[in-house]
């Protein structure tokens, strides 16, 4: 995947407020559930390769957090 930001509508392959069930199939997500922990259920499926996380909300990507390490 190429990342491109497009501010307010996009990350990469990844469009906020749209459905993670549309990119389950094509990633292999890390996943952790902050469901109980928070008074909004929140998900948060990271990737490896571009380094992200996603954060999920009701089913619908709400945050997208990018990490880049420069050596």
């Amino acid at each position: 995947m190429i990342v491109i930001l497009i501010p307010f509508q996009s990350v990469g392959d990844f469009v906020f407020k749209s459905k993670i069930n549309n990119y389950l199939k094509k990633y292999s997500f890390e996943v952790r559930d902050y469901s109980s922990d928070l008074a909004t259920p929140t998900v948060h499926y990271s990737i490896e390769f571009p380094r992200m996380t996603l954060f999920v909300e009701n089913g619908l990507i709400e945050e997208i957090g990018c990490y880049e390490d420069r050596l």
